[in-house]
């Protein structure tokens, strides 16, 4: 979301303005590459199943895919709990 529309949502109270945290950011860039390349291929197959009708998941990719949202759930619990 551009920052315009983050600076509305914040300035009708909408959401609430946070200052940059770069070892939060840091930390998140520090997840393992092959889990980051796990999640882009599910955004491209969602891209083209949203915008050319085109849908194939494979079942081992759907099961990879809960792994991982379970697997980032745990960390973000671990970053809440520890700040």
């Amino acid at each position: 979301m551009p920052s315009e529309a983050l600076s509305n949502l914040a300035r009708i109270g909408k959401i609430k303005a946070e200052p940059m945290n770069r070892a939060e950011i840091d930390r998140m860039f520090d997840w393992p590459a092959h889990k980051w390349r796990v999640l882009d291929a599910a955004h491209q197959k969602r891209n083209l199943a949203e915008y050319e009708g085109f849908l194939e998941i494979e079942e081992s990719t759907i099961a990879e895919l809960q792994r991982l949202a379970t697997e980032l759930i745990a960390d973000v619990e671990k970053l809440v709990s520890s700040s």
